[in-house]
């Protein structure tokens, strides 16, 4: 192998899963350099974002925090969770390039949470440093595809301050940027009634993207929600007309960007899906599941798993609304039919389904 030229040795080494990689470094000197070396990593991560890509699960269940490895219609999971002597309990903000983030909030000091930047693959994890300005409840997390740096990871922070009238409403944005391991401000960045309506977020391109509902002043008022991670700018988008009014839970389907919306007349969930990003009229419905509510059963989107199934979280509900039990079903979009498996959760709200790619990419070492 040592006369191989590199680049037949980087395509070849390239092809292999994370762990063998890792092992590998400790052949000799000129393996561990190409190994850690960023060609390398990129080469990997290509090939990874092709071939290695499963949805990750994050739920809460007997009072502790959970992530399983999804694999398209499969019934089992099996288990990724962060080292010892991280807490019980957190939050998945999202996944990009093989990057968790995950935010842990605690009682005794609700404004300082941790936030930590964990790849579960080479096992490394950091904890993002603390700014001076309080820590919200409102998480982004997403990285600049222009700059050439799978690591060039930011973490953006949005904090409300809600006066005695809706004109005295603002908001503020700080984002922290890894490789500069530094954090600034960036001002007053949308109206402050989207600080309560914000759901989950997806990663898209170069953008960090939600879905937003909301009745506003007595009328609803609903627009998807993007941060630019190369302008690092806030944008609200019209949504078309002709799609129902209420809540929007925002994912990717088939590669592009997408909202399942419940229609209150059919009691039936519709998936949207914007062809061209920022025009309002590439908007399209795709498709409409079979009846999902009937009586005290709730069914609430987790996002699609693959280019053929949508999980749900399942929920019965006695007479005071309290949820008796939760589970994850499975939606087959082709057969239009659902599946069970037997994973329980505490609640949707906890809940979380994101797209994870193995990588070599560091959290530690800077180039």
């Amino acid at each position: 192998m040592a006369s191989f030229p590199n680049d037949i040795t980087t395509d070849i080494l390239s092809q292999l899963p994370v762990k063998s990689v890792a092992r590998f470094r400790c052949v000799c000197k000129s393996w561990k350099s190409l190994l850690t070396g960023a060609c390398f990593i990129n080469a990997h991560f290509d090939r990874s974002s092709k071939y290695r890509t499963v949805s990750l699960l994050k739920y809460d269940d007997n009072n502790s925090s959970r992530i399983g490895v999804y694999r398209p219609h499969h019934r089992e999971l099996s288990h990724l969770n962060p080292s010892s002597g991280h807490p019980s309990r957190y939050n998945v903000v999202d996944s990009c390039n093989g990057i968790l983030c995950l935010s842990v909030y605690y009682k005794d000091k609700p404004g300082l949470p941790d936030i930590f930047l964990w790849n579960p693959s080479i096992h490394e994890c950091m904890v993002v440093p603390q700014h001076h300005c309080r820590v919200s409840g409102l998480i982004a997390f997403g990285f600049n595809p222009l700059s050439g740096h799978l690591d060039d990871f930011k973490v953006v922070n949005i904090n409300f301050n809600f006066g005695a009238r809706t004109d005295c409403h603002s908001s503020r944005a700080q984002i922290y940027s890894l490789r500069s391991n530094s954090w600034k401000k960036i001002g007053n960045v949308f109206s402050s009634w989207l600080g309560r309506n914000l759901g989950h977020q997806v990663i898209f391109q170069n953008f960090i993207c939600w879905g937003t509902h909301a009745r506003v002043n007595g009328q609803i008022v609903a627009s998807l929600v993007s941060f630019d991670m190369v302008e690092e700018v806030f944008r609200e988008m019209a949504l078309p007309d002709s799609m129902p009014s209420e809540e929007k839970f925002i994912t990717l389907f088939e590669g592009c960007l997408s909202l399942i919306v419940q229609n209150p007349s059919s009691q039936c969930y519709e998936v949207w899906t914007m062809k061209e990003f920022g025009v309002t009229e590439s908007w399209a419905k795709l498709y409409t599941t079979t009846v999902l509510m009937d009586g005290f059963l709730q069914c609430w989107p987790l996002g699609a798993a693959s280019s053929g199934e949508v999980l749900f979280v399942k929920s019965f509900y006695c007479e005071l609304r309290l949820s008796l039990t939760s589970y994850v079903v499975s939606y087959d979009t082709r057969r239009r039919e659902f599946e069970e498996f037997k994973v329980g959760v505490e609640a949707y709200c906890s809940s979380r389904l994101v797209n994870y790619t193995e990588s070599l990419v560091s959290v530690v070492t800077r180039d």
